[in-house]
């Protein structure tokens, strides 16, 4: 268990530390650490040594840390996963750019096609206020013409009626005086 505790440890130290992250261990162990240790919780981090240490002797650095039971299998494995990931990482970065650039593209058509239905719409509103005014100029044509038409029959009745008063006329007068030329 412990094994597996350290290995999945060094595996995410591993990972952490080829990501650019730092991590920082006490050396003395996972307990707290006594007085009279160089490296205590309360120096780490903040520059100056606890009371009674020489800075010169702080500043030396800290031991390197040594990774217990990693065995250098294990560390090439991770590596192998850890190249895997980001080659998986990379693919799937291309992927979503694509799908990135294919949204947009339908964005934009989609405001393309709105424009044009708009467009459509509009043009469909003036031809049917067209074909109305056209509708009512053509009722009002039917009516002048019926009105002609009517004055027309009026007028050829008239004239039939006056043509036919002369004949008649002409028909009581020319059997007594002849032809006329």
């Amino acid at each position: 268990m412990a094994t597996t505790f350290l290995r999945r440890a060094s595996a995410w130290l591993l990972a952490l530390s080829l990501t650019g992250c730092t991590v920082s261990f006490h050396p003395m162990g996972m307990g707290k650490p006594s007085h009279n240790d160089h490296y205590s919780a309360d120096w780490y981090g903040q520059g100056v040594p606890p009371p009674g240490v020489n800075p010169a002797l702080a500043n030396q650095g800290r031991p390197p840390m040594v990774m217990p039971n990693v065995s250098s299998n294990d560390v090439s494995l991770m590596l192998q996963k850890m190249s895997a990931i980001e080659d998986d990482r990379k693919t799937m970065s291309g992927k979503l750019q694509q799908v990135e650039v294919q949204m947009r593209e339908k964005d934009q058509a989609i405001v393309q096609a709105t424009y044009e239905i708009q467009e459509s719409t509009k043009q469909i509103r003036r031809t049917r206020d067209e074909m109305q005014n056209w509708k009512q100029e053509m009722d009002d044509m039917r009516g002048k013409l019926r009105n002609v038409e009517r004055e027309n029959r009026q007028t050829l009745e008239t004239v039939v009626k006056t043509l036919e008063s002369y004949l008649d006329r002409d028909k009581g007068g020319s059997t007594s005086s002849g032809p006329r030329h």
